[in-house]
Parts: C-alpha cells; sequence; structure tokens
C-alpha cells in the first residue's frame, strides 16, 4: 500500500510478482483451498484498496499519459538482447558484497541440508519473485533506466538465505554461523563504503554553488522579488539539482508551486502550460519529443523555438546554457534525452535577442561538461539608444 502511493508502478511489479503464484495455488488447490485462498487475498488487499485506490482513480488520466504515452522508458521496445542489460543492473543492485554472502549462505545452507535434500522442497517461489521484475522488463523492451530492476533484489536474497520451506536454515553449526557473520561483515562492507561514494563523471558541487553564488548575489543586487532560472539541456547541471542544493545547502523552503529563499523571494515559480502546471524546467530540459510536440506552441520547430526564447525573455531571469564543445558531445552522445538535440538552436536564437549577457565565468560541473550562467538584462536600467551620423552620411545607433 505504502509502495503503490509512493511509486504508482508498485502494482505492476506486485501483480508480475505475486499474481502467477496465487493462480497457480488457485489452479491446483482443492475447494477449501481455494476459497480460504480467496478469502485472505480480499482481506489482504482491502486495506490497500481503501487507502491506495482513491489516489489511482483521481488521477488515472496523468499516471496513463506519464506511464503510457510521456514515458520513452516504457515504449522504448527494445530487442531482447539489448533488455538483457536489465539482468545486469539488477546484479548490481544487489551488489558484490551482498550477493558473495548470500551465495555462501546459500552453498552452505545446501551442504548444512544435504542429507535431506530429497525430502525438504526447495522454495522455488522465491527464485521467481526476484526473476519475474527482470523477465518482465525484458519482455517489455523496456528503456534502459537502471532504477527499475531493484525489485528483483527482494526475490533473489530471499532465496539466497531461504532456500527451503519451512522454518529455514538453523544458525547453530560452525559453518552455518560462518554464513552469518558472512552476512553482516557484507552489511558492514556497504556501509563504510557508502560515504563518498560519486558517479562517472564525477559531478562537482563546487561549480553548482557558484551558479548559486551568482544568482543570489546578482538578483539582490537587482531587487528581484521573484526569482526563475533554468538549464536549456538535460545533463548534469540539471535544474532538480540546483534546487537540492537550494533547499538542503542554502536552507531554501519548498512550497507548492515555489522555493522560498531566506529572506522572502520566491524562487522557481510555477506557470500554466498547455496541458499541466509545472515550471520551465519540466519543459526545456524534457527527454522525450511528446513534451516538444504537445506543450512548446507552434507546429515547426522554428516556431517552438520562437515561443520559447520570448517566453525566456518575459518569465526567466537566469538560464545556464552547456558551451559548443558540450554541446557537440550531447548530440553525439547524450542524444537520448531530446531537448539536447535542440539546445544549439535555442542557445542561438537566444543570442540573437541580444537581451541575454554573460555572468561568471563558465562552469565544468564534470570533465566533460561546462555551462555558462547568463543574465536577462536589466532594461530598466538600459539607455536608450540614440542615432547618430556616421562618416559616410548614414545613421547608426550608439548606447
Amino acid at each position: 500500500m505504502v509502495a503503490s502511493l509512493s511509486r504508482a508502478t508498485a502494482p505492476v511489479y506486485w501483480v508480475v510478482m505475486v499474481g502467477p503464484l496465487l493462480l497457480f495455488r488457485l489452479i491446483s488447490g482443492t475447494w477449501d483451498q481455494k476459497k480460504k485462498l480467496v478469502q485472505g487475498v480480499g482481506w489482504m488487499i482491502l486495506p490497500v484498496l481503501l487507502v491506495a485506490l482513491p489516489y489511482f482513480l483521481t488521477h488515472f488520466s496523468y499516471l496513463y499519459y506519464y506511464y503510457a504515452e510521456w514515458n520513452q522508458d516504457a515504449n522504448a521496445e527494445l530487442s531482447w538482447g539489448e533488455s538483457l542489460t536489465h539482468v545486469r543492473f539488477a546484479l548490481q543492485h544487489v551488489g558484490w558484497a551482498v550477493g558473495i554472502a548470500g551465495l555462501v549462505c546459500f552453498a552452505i545452507t545446501l551442504w548444512d541440508q544435504r542429507d535431506r535434500l530429497r525430502v525438504i522442497p526447495v522454495d522455488w517461489k522465491l527464485l521467481y519473485l526476484g526473476c519475474a521484475p527482470v523477465m518482465f522488463l525484458v519482455q517489455r523492451g523496456a528503456g534502459l533506466n537502471p532504477f527499475v530492476s531493484m525489485p528483483a533484489v527482494f526475490g533473489w536474497l530471499l532465496f539466497l538465505l531461504a532456500p527451503f520451506r519451512g522454518n529455514g536454515p538453523l544458525r547453530r553449526a560452525t559453518w552455518t554461523n560462518i554464513g552469518g557473520a558472512a552476512l553482516l561483515v557484507a552489511c558492514v562492507w556497504n556501509t563504510l563504503h557508502a560515504p563518498g561514494q560519486v558517479a562517472y563523471p564525477e559531478t562537482r558541487m563546487s561549480a553548482l554553488r557558484q551558479g548559486i553564488d551568482w544568482m543570489i548575489q546578482d538578483a539582490a543586487r537587482k531587487g528581484l522579488a521573484q526569482v526563475d532560472f533554468v538549464s536549456f539541456h538535460n545533463w548534469n547541471y540539471h535544474p532538480s539539482f540546483v534546487r537540492n542544493v537550494l533547499i538542503n545547502e542554502y536552507g531554501y523552503r519548498a512550497e507548492r508551486n515555489f522555493l522560498m529563499s531566506l529572506n522572502g523571494v520566491r524562487w522557481q515559480p510555477s506557470y500554466r502550460w498547455k496541458r499541466h502546471s509545472g515550471t520551465f524546467e519540466g519543459m526545456v530540459t524534457t527527454n522525450v519529443v511528446r513534451v516538444w510536440d504537445d506543450e512548446f506552441e507552434g507546429t515547426t520547430d522554428e516556431e517552438k523555438i520562437d515561443w520559447l526564447v520570448q517566453a525566456a525573455g518575459r518569465d526567466l531571469d537566469y538560464v545556464f546554457l552547456p558551451d559548443d564543445t558540450t554541446i557537440d558531445f550531447m548530440e553525439k552522445y547524450i542524444s537520448n534525452n531530446f531537448i539536447n538535440t535542440k539546445v544549439r538552436a535555442i542557445k542561438n536564437r537566444l543570442f540573437e535577442t541580444g537581451d541575454w549577457e554573460e555572468l561568471g565565468t563558465p562552469l565544468a560541473i564534470t570533465d566533460f561538461e561546462r555551462v555558462q550562467l547568463y543574465s536577462r538584462r536589466d532594461r530598466n536600467s538600459q539607455q536608450t539608444q540614440l542615432p547618430t551620423k556616421s562618416e559616410d552620411g548614414g545613421l547608426i545607433f550608439l548606447p
């Protein structure tokens, strides 16, 4: 129930993992067993329906749009060969330490019960609980999101630690105690190695903080009562990361439709788009073409970019733009995030307006990504351009 409210895909995993097992029991059982099973499942599901079903009913249209129409991973339709990568992802979630310890426990349990292997049943349903999520993702050809295979860990570890039906292995002999110690060592190993874990390429917090500091200082100098920023690409200098740092490092308060700074300035407010309310971030960092087609005004790419540039000049105060080398890299290697294929044209069109000026120096968020912060020119402080004559008698404009 809690998982369903936290992640709307949880019921799908639950049906895939538990549904076939319950159906097998229902078909193979006696009438009394079937009746008892149906009653038990009914009482088990009842609180879930009472608490979670209203959410799914009231949000069904958006959930369907998000998971069935918008979500490119759900509709990737990869080949079996490509989809088998989900197996590797699931094994990585188990981890080397716990995986090795689990195999040690499994081997010790088999050895400890070697004289009874013919009479004690193996609990194959636990192995199925681990394999079902991965099998489902592979069969669906789901996109290679590394996190969606996490439910497999549950069943795999259960099978390794308690492969037989009954009360499970008793840690009473020397070998079984060694298995328990191996598990404890693996947990300690993971705990000790958790701090300081970084992804590759390493994202530099200093670059995020420097960009924030420049925005705060410039906004204070201009006396802005509301501040909005965004990055016109989807990689490591992501507005979500900036927002998280504002909340967790700078003490900003997350409200429903904006962030509130310590001095009462609203940051990153929401707007009303064609289909939903949200920040600029959700649109201009989109990784799917569906948002480009549905949310951006216009029918051609040129019209959509013109609309975006006009909206940015009206509502945004700061934008982060990747440099040309970064754009080259993203177009070649990170083009799966759709907006990265449009950022070059967006950047050129923004520069043509003359409404934006550099703020600070380029920020190296990783070894492969550099961005420049731009501030919208303060129109109130701009001087009127006055005409004057050039040497050939024509008119030129000087600020």
